[in-house]
């Protein structure tokens, strides 16, 4: 296994110890007020020294921005990534010199794709599938429910990516939004309304690169997620290489679903040839992607933790609800017992349209056979899984059309929720910060079914007084520790076969991959990134000539193994423009402008000439006729008039 580093994302700091007088509490109030004004100072320190990030290196080649959105089921999130543009190291003849990036030269693998601080992310809440009631409300106006949707969720998004991403490389920064389970769980039509909205908001309120809506801004599947996980974990571990024998398997816990992705066994490839997706990658400055894979990915739409959870709630309304508390709404409240839950634990929440008062009873036995029942009795569960009987390990959520697998040959990472879950249940944070323990912030937790085993009882037994005390976490994920817990131990072993007596590191869980935080947002970027320096280097070679024969950084779905879909832009959508090309454009209009109105300048002049001419000559035109006219006498008449002009006229002639 390679090294791995993991850290937890939040900092809790333990319970401060009961003091003794009202002294000791005034002096520990002001010490904390003082402790909340620094930290306040502290972070406006931090806000005011964040920059955009750098237009150029310093041999002066340009950097390549991409900004995606993950609209999860609880939030959503904006990351931005920078990459050196291969077109442009290429064309200078850059690369032939060995031109390296923190050690590694850049020729012969993946872009570097990365960020530079933690500052190039941030998550808002709710998720998009929350503004649902508004698509009722607003769905007439996709304006209106643009507007909604920005204020609540976006605007913050594409404040942040403004201000990584420096000004004069907005113009040709990609941006993408693609959403997962939380959306996939609705109908169609909704998420129409939703992703027109969404991309109309971000094409009104941002100068990002979105050339087309349909590629840009959508809900992605399952097996989309999946690939893109299964990328940044081999990614980040320095797996993929065209020279690798075998990639690492992958396995995300989210909200709404749970996904796995992995590379089978030649024999298995053979087998189930329809069920896998393929995927090529290129390093850069290879005219064509050297790096080929077959790989089967897929999304288990319904068993993430949020959504599982909701079920479980669900089922217990049925089982042990208990109608009519004492009180206004006797009639209304549903009371349900929550074996999950600790004893002592109260909450309210609202399921169909029913409001609940779930009450915590911590009975550990009763929270193992319903958290099974739970996952057993869902449709999409196999034969080999009965909802009355639950095995030491079973495979409900395999189907035929999945490739054998195991764990010893897969390797599989849990990411996300499995670390979530796991690093609370087992308190790793307060492990890592044992400076004897400094090998566990190198490497990923090895999952043991015993350690868990021990650690899920104590957390179940304990009362909601005691797991307080035990566990400094937040509440609402300590309540339901031991529901998830609980859970993701029925998922490995009765849903994906993991042995209970397993000994080796054929699973483990991480945060963090070489000091990296696990998001997979990368694997779409490198992707990108893969693509779009490929394509670069064709368009060199064939003199920017129209493409043809050449084949592409991209991916095809099991579902439509027809259709290849591009890693960066589709077919007939433009890549980003190259860096400068607005600049060139703007000075262009300026000249455009000059010069139209130097025309409409010599066009007024031109008629000013024209007017002054026509009224000299007709200024001339009415004094010459002055001089043929006589003053009349008031015994003069037209007839003598006429006949002195002629005879004027006469004398002239014969001067």
């Amino acid at each position: 296994m390679g090294a791995i580093s993991v850290q937890r994302k939040k900092n809790v700091s333990p319970k401060p110890k009961p003091v003794s007088s009202d002294f000791e509490k005034d002096h520990d109030s002001a010490s904390a007020s003082k402790e909340k004004i620094d930290k306040k100072k502290e972070k406006s320190k931090r806000k005011k020294s964040h920059k955009a990030g750098p237009s150029k290196d310093e041999n002066g080649t340009p950097y390549n921005y991409i900004v995606i959105l993950d609209a999860g089921s609880t939030g959503t999130r904006v990351y931005v990534y920078t990459y050196l543009d291969a077109g442009y190291m290429v064309k200078h003849e850059l690369l032939s010199g060995g031109k390296a990036i923190t050690g590694i030269e850049i020729a012969g693998n993946l872009p570097y794709v990365h960020q530079d601080s933690g500052y190039w992310s941030k998550k808002t809440r709710p998720g998009l599938s929350s503004f649902k009631k508004d698509i009722k409300k607003y769905g007439d106006s996709t304006e209106h429910l643009a507007s909604r949707i920005g204020k609540k969720s976006l605007k913050k998004l594409l404040s942040r990516a403004r201000k990584v991403v420096p000004k004069d490389q907005q113009y040709r920064t990609p941006i993408f939004l693609h959403a997962t389970a939380g959306v996939r769980l609705l109908d169609a039509s909704d998420q129409e309304a939703l992703m027109s909205a969404t991309c109309y908001y971000i094409k009104t309120h941002s100068n990002f690169y979105l050339p087309d809506c349909e590629s840009h801004v959508r809900v992605i599947d399952g097996e989309e997620e999946g690939l893109y996980g299964w990328i940044t974990l081999n990614y980040l571990l320095g797996k993929m290489r065209a020279d690798e024998e075998k990639q690492v398997g992958f396995l995300e816990m989210g909200g709404a679903s749970t996904q796995m992705c992995f590379e089978p066994q030649e024999n298995e490839i053979a087998e189930h040839e329809k069920s896998l997706m393929g995927l090529r990658l290129g390093t850069v400055g290879v005219t064509e992607p050297e790096m080929k894979f077959k790989v089967y990915s897929h999304s288990f739409l319904g068993y993430g933790l949020r959504q599982m959870h909701l079920d479980y709630l669900k089922m217990l309304i049925g089982q042990n609800s208990v109608s009519g508390e004492e009180g206004s709404d006797e009639k209304s409240t549903i009371q349900i017992e929550d074996p999950c839950a600790p004893d002592g634990y109260r909450t309210k929440v609202e399921l169909e349209g029913k409001k609940c008062k779930v009450v915590g009873s911590g009975n550990e036995e009763k929270c193992r056979e319903l958290v099974y029942k739970a996952f057993a009795i869902k449709e999409t569960t196999g034969e080999e899984c009965s909802a009355e009987e639950q095995k030491e390990v079973s495979r409900c959520l395999v189907s035929e059309n999945m490739p054998d697998f195991s764990f010893d040959y897969e390797n599989f990472f849990g990411v996300s929720g499995y670390w979530d879950t796991i690093s609370e249940l087992l308190d790793l944070e307060n492990e890592g910060k044992d400076p004897s323990k400094t090998e566990f912030q190198k490497y990923g937790k090895i999952y043991s079914y015993p350690e868990i085993e021990k650690e899920v009882s104590k957390v179940c037994s304990l009362n909601w007084k005691q797991l307080k005390d035990y566990r400094d976490e937040d509440e609402d994920e300590l309540a339901d520790l031991c529901f998830r817990s609980t859970y993701i131990v029925n998922l490995l072993h009765n849903g994906l076969g993991l042995r209970r007596d397993n000994s080796s590191d054929s699973f483990q869980v991480n945060d963090q991959i070489n000091g990296v935080d696990f998001t997979w947002t990368l694997g779409r970027a490198v992707l990108y990134a893969s693509d779009e320096s490929v394509a670069q280097i064709q368009a060199l070679k064939r003199d920017n000539k129209p493409e043809s024969g050449y084949n592409r950084v991209g991916y095809y779905t099991s579902t439509n193994q027809s259709v290849f879909i591009r890693g960066s832009e589709p077919v007939g959508v433009a890549l980003r423009p190259e860096y400068g090309f607005q600049g060139d454009s703007l000075l262009l209009e300026v000249v455009c402008v000059l010069l139209i109105f130097a025309l409409m300048f010599l066009f007024l002049w031109k008629r000013i000439a024209v007017f002054k001419m026509v009224r000299t000559i007709v200024s001339w035109v009415r004094r010459h006729r002055s001089k043929k006219y006589v003053k009349l006498d008031e015994n003069d008449t037209p007839f003598d008039v006429e006949l002195q002009d002629l005879e004027d006229d006469e004398e002239g002639l014969a001067k």
